[in-house]
């Protein structure tokens, strides 16, 4: 392996590294709901009970106001993380491969970072969560080879883990097995 191809992958890694230790927004906290409970008796007046009535349509208005709209959400999370970042330094960009994006269901994330805290309609922090909590995909090896192939012709010789969701990927060339990119399996990106 060439000086300049160690220095990249080292770059690389690198890079990976520092996303994964600076997104804390990545780590949220669970809250946790707690509804208020009426102890009913058989004293209670109507006055109170009108009280009642009032303060549960109070709470239900304020929980439609929280809830978010998933209508569009999968197609505002794609256009952020593959068109919206341009502002972005390279380094600091959230990255998917477009194949991956489209095996995930982005909804059912996107309800799990709201019942966690999420914030509804931010889109970085959304897509931010989304990368460190989507399901690996169980056929991410297949979706990888056939990235790869359509975008550089070339085919994999073998993968070995690295570390966490990266993993090294090896090609052939001149009958020795060589490694050519890192990919996360999360998200499908690789770079190499």
């Amino acid at each position: 392996m060439t000086i300049f191809k160690k220095l990249f992958l080292f770059l690389i890694l690198t890079s990976f590294f520092i996303i994964g230790c600076s997104s804390d927004d990545s780590k949220m906290k669970v809250n946790q709901l707690t509804d208020d409970t009426f102890n009913s008796t058989q004293s209670k007046t109507t006055n109170s009970k009108l009280e009642d009535e009032k303060n549960t349509t109070e709470n239900n208005a304020d929980a439609n106001e929280n809830t978010p709209d998933n209508s569009d959400i999968t197609q505002k999370t794609k256009d952020y993380i593959l068109h919206g970042q341009d502002k972005k330094p390279e380094a600091e960009k959230i990255k998917w491969t477009e194949t991956f994006l489209n095996e995930v269901n982005i909804d059912e994330v996107y309800q799990e970072y709201i019942d966690t805290g999420g914030t509804v309609d931010d889109m970085q922090s959304f897509a931010q969560y989304l990368t460190f909590n989507a399901p690996i995909p169980d056929n991410w090896q297949d979706l990888v080879a056939t990235d790869l192939f359509n975008n550089y012709n070339e085919k994999i010789s073998h993968i070995e883990h690295l570390q966490d969701d990266l993993y090294q990927v090896y090609i052939e060339i001149d009958g020795s097995d060589v490694p050519y990119v890192v990919v996360n399996s999360r998200t499908g990106y690789f770079h190499g």
